[in-house]
């Protein structure tokens, strides 16, 4: 063990022929001297003739040769196979020794002495061997970061680089290092790179089973939310069931998912356009309004069945607010909180402004109110959210001109502003921005996360009929907001929607996923790699599915796969899984 760690050592720092041989007798010469004491010996020396080799080239330089660490390694391989070779035989021999010797015992003290013999050589063969394996594994591994074809005869004697994998593949059936999906390199250097979602699994139905009789739900008005790392909530309304509102629990394999029936979370009442969010805990909430116009806002909270992982036990919806005409939107919080953000018109005495409502998701999916807030005090619409951290999040809004305000007056369209949670507290930035202000027409929008301090802010420009995208940077002190990349346009054409997904890489390779629907064409996705600064630097062009979409959502899972749940013309369900490249 000794005398091949030695060699480790000197081999490994390319010491000269000469000095070779000087530095392996301190780290062998030791009778019975351990193996760290071997390693120790050997690399102090290395290290302080290194040194001496280092004053001396500052006086003169030599030639350089640049085989002389591959024909170094090649001696390391033949020096090993030798010295390998040589302990075989030696605990063979031995063994054999140990064997005849126990034949010949007489009494059982010497019995014991002996066998206590034959456990620490065969603990010394042991040793002496992993010592031999990770020096074959030295060697492949260096051969092939300096650029030599892979020889290694399987992946156990290959140390790849961070970001990077192992695999046997080839005519040769020799094992190499690749760097991993969404990174680049050559096995020990990977670096990352321009990333998306792009290998798509087949769109299956999820409709079989659902029913007694087979038929699918009339499915509409799609929100998606992922928890726990490979599990789904999905709500949407039925159309085939009087626009009532339901939910399926699915549980995500390698290329399907499982999902369980079908289950209300309206009751009798209509829900349009539910919006959906489940805690890591299993507690869900759900958010609805019963009419497309002049709709009442409902809340409802449930929970995931402990005895069985497909059903959730939903309790009943509960009215908070009236006059509504869009979407509400639901962000998660540290502590099991939710906040409601919504759009509340003007009602009698009373003005119009942009709500808050403040959640507590207690056990069982009871909600309760912490505070009710203003984040804007005028009329508001096309609100939109995003938690930045456990406890803060933006909040994006249309501030439509009014109705006094002059043609040429800066656009508020594409406001934003930031909120924090303190103890039971909602606390509002009072330095919204805007982003375009020289524009107005501006339609439904999508924040996703980039990074820590980067968010994007896509929207549909109806006056252009153009989909763009911002980036913008939050001053993680301040908390000050400021356009960085962007304005890009992502899209031409009009959109039945327009949805962002915050994607996992986050700072490694920061980048969007916006995805849209044009009229008569398939469902497509833009994706764009982020500088860390903000900048956007290159877009592509992601299909993510080969039919039309009527309605969509989608989530991401822990482990970097994308879940699209989408509706096709006859409002029949599916869902569609799309992973990193590879």
């Amino acid at each position: 063990m000794a005398s091949a760690v030695g060699l480790l050592f000197t081999w490994l720092l390319c010491l000269p022929n000469g000095v070779v041989s000087e530095a392996i007798t301190p780290a062998v010469a030791a009778p019975g001297s351990s193996a760290i004491a071997a390693v120790s010996a050997a690399h102090a020396y290395s290290t302080k003739h290194r040194q001496s080799l280092l004053r001396a080239g500052q006086k003169r330089r030599a030639g350089a040769d640049v085989y002389y660490v591959a024909e170094a390694l090649d001696k390391l391989k033949v020096a090993t196979y030798h010295q390998q070779e040589a302990a075989l035989k030696r605990y063979e021999l031995e063994g054999e020794r140990l064997q005849a010797a126990m034949a010949e015992v007489e009494t059982p003290v010497e019995r014991q002495l002996l066998e206590m013999t034959v456990q620490k050589t065969e603990e010394s063969k042991m040793e002496e061997t992993s010592a031999f394996k990770s020096m074959y594994t030295m060697y492949y591994t260096m051969k092939e970061a300096f650029g030599g074809a892979s020889t290694a005869p399987s992946c156990e004697y290959l140390s790849c680089g961070e970001h990077a994998l192992c695999e046997v593949a080839g005519k040769t059936k020799m094992a190499s290092c690749k760097c991993r999906p969404c990174f680049t390199g050559d096995g020990f250097d990977c670096k990352p790179s321009t990333c998306s979602p792009a290998k798509r699994f087949s769109a299956m139905p999820m409709y079989l089973g659902l029913k007694p009789d087979g038929t699918p739900p009339g499915m509409y008005d799609v929100a998606v939310a992922a928890f726990q790392q490979v599990r789904l909530v999905v709500a949407f309304r039925d159309q085939k069931q009087g626009g009532r509102g339901f939910l399926m629990l699915g549980t995500t394999g390698k290329e399907e998912i499982k999902w369980g029936q079908l289950q209300p979370f309206s009751g009798d009442v209509v829900a349009v356009e539910p919006q959906v969010v489940a805690l890591p805990t299993g507690r869900i909430v759900i958010h609805f309004r019963d009419r497309h116009e002049d709709g009442a806002g409902f809340l409802v909270g449930g929970r995931v069945d402990e005895a069985d992982p497909f059903k959730a036990i939903m309790l009943t919806p509960t009215a908070y607010a009236r006059g509504q005409n869009e979407p509400s939107q639901l962000v998660t919080l540290a502590s099991s909180r939710v906040v409601c953000l919504y759009a509340h018109p003007a009602a009698g005495k009373e003005p119009a402004f942009g709500g808050a409502l403040f959640l507590q998701v207690s056990k069982g999916g009871t909600l309760s109110i912490l505070g009710k807030y203003h984040f804007a005090n005028h009329e508001v619409s096309y609100v939109t959210a995003l938690a930045l951290r456990p406890n803060s999040f933006v909040v994006a809004f249309r501030d439509p001109p009014t109705v006094d305000e002059h043609s040429t007056a800066p656009s508020r369209e594409l406001s934003v502003v930031w909120m924090a949670m303190e103890d039971n507290e909602l606390f509002l930035d009072p330095h919204p921005i805007t982003i375009e202000p020289e524009k107005k027409g501006m339609g439904p929008r999508s924040l996703a996360l980039v990074s820590e301090n980067l968010f994007s802010y896509s929207y549909q420009s109806l006056s252009e009929r153009k989909s763009r995208m911002a980036i913008v940077r939050v001053d993680p002190d301040s908390h000050r907001m400021e356009v960085v990349g962007g304005p890009r346009d992502i899209g031409d054409g009009d959109t039945a929607f327009l949805h962002s997904i915050s994607l996992p890489y986050l700072s490694l390779a920061p980048h969007t996923f916006t995805y849209f629907q044009h009229p008569r064409e398939s469902s497509v996705a833009k994706s764009c790699r982020i500088s860390p600064k903000g900048l956007i630097l290159q877009c592509e062009k992601v299909a993510w599915s080969d039919t039309q979409a009527g309605s969509a959502g989608a989530a991401r899972l822990g482990d970097g796969r994308l879940v699209f749940v989408f509706s096709n013309k006859r409002k029949d369900p599916f869902y569609q899984m799309l992973g990193p490249p590879g």
